[in-house]
C-alpha cells in the first residue's frame, strides 16, 4: 500500500512539471510533494501501538523520529529553494496529506480487524498534521525579514522541530519511574526547548515574544493533556458524553485564547509557533492523545490550532480581496458546508453511506474491501476534498471560501460531533485529515482561478458541471468495483 501511495503522489508530482497554465517553468511543487509523502510513510512505519506492551518511552522515541524526519525533509527543501519557498512548502504539506489519506483511509478498509493497520493509520495521520503545522510555520516565517533584508526567521521552525526531535529521542532512552514521566519530560524536553527559544529570541534583536509564545503553546497543550486524562468520568446515565463535550469546549477555548495572545505578539507566525510548540508538548506528555487510534483531545485541539494557522496562510496568500463578492447568505452556507463536509466525506470513504453492495449491511459480518477499490475510494475522497473550496470560489467568490475555512475550524475540534457517529475504528483519522486538505487546496490553488473571475457565473457553472460528471463517473466505477470485490468475513468474537 505504501508503494501505491508513493506512486500516486509521484504521478501528481510529474504533472506539476508541465510548463503550461496553470503550471509554470518555475513550479516547485514537485519536490515538496515527493519529500512530504516519503516523510509521512516513514512516520507511519515507526508507529507504536498503544495496546502493545511497548513502554511510553518507545512511543516518545517514535515521536522523536517523526520530528527529526519532518525537520530533515523541510531542511532538504529549504536549502535549494529558500528564496522561493512558498510553493515547495505547499507541496510538502500536500504530499504529506495525500499519503496520509491514502494510508489512513485504505488500511482500515482492507484490514478491518488489524491493530497494526490502525496503528499505522494513526501514525500517518499524526505525522502529516505535524508536517503541515511545520510547513505553515516556515511559510509565515518567510514573510519576516531583518533590517538587512535577510529572512533570518525562515529556518527557525525547522530548527525548533529538529531540536525537539533530538530531545524527545534523549527522553526516550531515559526510563522514568512510575508516575514521574511528566517530571522527566519537563526536565529533558521542556526546559531545553525554553532555553533554545530564549537564545533565538535574543538573536532576533531581543524579540522576547518568541520565547513567550513557545512557553505558552507548550504549557497550554500540557494542560490539555491533563484535561484529556482526568476530564471524562466513567459512563453513568449518559453523563460521559456530556462531560467529554464540556472538556472539548474548554480545550477549544484554551486554544482560541492562546492563539489570540500569540497572534497579538507575532501575528500569523506567532500563531503557527504556538501550534508547533503545542505539538512538542503533546509528543512529550501525551502518548494517549496523539499516538492512539482515536486521536484524543490533544489531536483535536491541535487540529483547531492548525486550522487557525491555515486561515491566516490563506489570507496572506490570496490577499482576501481578489475576485468578485457575493451575498452574505453564501457566507453562512459556506460556513455550514465547512462544518459538515469532513464528516460526510469520511463517511463516504468508510462506506457508512448507502452503497450499491447489499453485503455491507448483512448482520454478523464485517465488510472487507479489495485493496484496489479501497484505494480508489480514498483517491476520490481526496480529489473531492481538494475541489470543494475551488468550487465555492467559482460559484460564490473568495469571501464565502474564507467562511468555508472558518467552518472547517469548527469541524476540526469535533465539539458538535460527526454526522456519521458509527464510523469504523480508525476513521476519525480520515475525518481529521480531510479538514487541512480542503484548507490547503484553498491556500495553494485559489490564485490560479483568478482569471476565471472575468467569466460569467453560467460559464463557471459549465466548468463545474464537467468536473462533477467526471467525479460521478469515478464514483460509479469505484462502487461497481467495490461491489464485485467486497466479501463478508464472519464476525470475530
Amino acid at each position: 500500500m505504501e508503494i501505491a501511495a508513493l506512486l500516486l503522489v509521484g504521478i501528481a508530482a510529474a504533472i506539476t512539471l508541465l510548463d503550461k497554465p496553470p503550471f509554470s517553468s518555475g513550479q516547485t511543487l514537485w519536490p515538496g510533494l515527493l519529500v512530504g509523502a516519503v516523510v509521512t510513510l516513514f512516520g507511519s512505519a515507526i508507529s507504536v501501538s498503544t495496546k502493545s506492551p511497548a513502554t511510553e518511552e518507545m512511543r516518545i522515541g517514535a515521536w522523536g523520529g517523526r520530528f527529526g524526519a519532518a525537520a530533515a525533509g523541510l531542511a532538504l527543501l529549504l536549502l535549494p529553494y529558500s528564496s522561493r519557498a512558498l510553493d515547495v512548502l505547499a507541496g510538502y504539506a500536500l504530499g504529506a496529506l495525500a499519503a496520509a489519506i491514502l494510508l489512513a483511509g485504505t488500511l482500515p478498509l482492507i484490514l478491518p480487524d488489524s491493530e497494526e493497520a490502525r496503528t499505522r493509520s494513526a501514525g500517518a495521520e499524526a505525522t502529516a498534521l505535524l508536517m503541515v503545522s511545520l510547513a505553515a510555520a516556515v511559510y509565515l516565517a518567510t514573510f519576516h525579514r531583518g533590517p538587512t533584508g535577510l529572512r533570518e526567521w525562515q529556518p527557525l521552525p525547522a530548527l525548533l522541530a529538529a531540536t525537539a526531535g533530538l530531545l524527545l529521542s534523549v527522553r526516550a532512552v531515559v526510563l522514568a519511574p512510575a508516575g514521574r514521566g511528566w517530571l522527566y519530560g519537563v526536565a529533558l524536553v521542556g526546559v531545553p526547548i525554553a532555553v533554545i527559544a530564549g537564545i533565538a529570541a535574543a538573536r532576533l534583536n531581543g524579540t522576547l515574544p518568541f520565547l513567550w509564545v513557545v512557553l505558552l503553546g507548550f504549557g497550554l497543550l500540557a494542560l490539555i493533556t491533563v484535561l484529556d486524562s482526568v476530564g471524562t468520568p466513567a459512563a453513568r446515565d449518559g453523563l460521559e458524553v456530556r462531560a467529554g463535550s464540556t472538556v472539548r469546549l474548554i480545550a477549544a477555548l484554551l486554544v482560541i485564547g492562546g492563539g489570540a495572545i500569540a497572534f497579538r505578539e507575532l501575528y500569523g507566525f506567532g500563531l503557527a509557533l504556538f501550534v508547533l510548540s503545542g505539538w512538542i508538548a503533546s509528543a512529550t506528555f501525551g502518548g494517549r492523545g496523539t499516538a492512539s487510534e482515536s486521536g484524543g483531545l490533544q489531536l483535536s485541539a491541535l487540529g483547531l490550532g492548525l486550522m487557525m494557522v491555515l486561515y491566516r496562510v490563506f489570507v496572506e496568500r490570496n490577499e482576501y480581496t481578489r475576485g468578485f463578492q457575493a451575498d452574505f447568505l453564501y457566507y453562512y452556507a459556506a460556513l455550514l458546508v465547512g462544518v459538515l463536509l469532513p464528516s460526510l466525506l469520511a463517511g463516504v470513504g468508510s462506506g457508512q453511506v448507502p452503497t450499491l453492495s447489499p453485503q455491507a449491511s448483512e448482520p454478523g459480518s464485517t465488510p472487507q474491501s479489495h485493496w484496489g477499490a479501497a484505494f480508489m475510494r480514498m483517491v476520490l475522497v481526496g480529489v473531492v476534498a481538494a475541489l470543494v473550496p475551488l468550487a465555492v470560489w467559482m460559484l460564490f467568490g473568495d469571501r464565502p471560501e474564507a467562511a468555508l475555512l472558518v467552518g472547517l475550524a469548527v469541524a476540526s475540534m469535533g465539539v458538535i460531533g460527526p454526522i456519521t457517529p458509527s464510523l469504523p475504528r480508525g476513521y476519525g483519522a480520515l475525518e481529521r485529515l480531510i479538514v487541512p486538505t480542503i484548507a490547503l487546496s484553498a491556500v495553494q490553488f485559489t490564485h490560479l482561478l483568478v482569471p476565471l473571475a472575468l467569466r460569467t457565473r453560467g460559464q463557471r457553472l459549465e466548468i463545474l458541471v464537467g468536473v462533477t460528471l467526471a467525479v460521478l463517473l469515478g464514483i460509479i466505477l469505484t462502487a461497481w468495483w467495490d461491489r464485485q470485490s467486497q466479501r463478508p468475513l464472519a464476525a470475530r468474537p
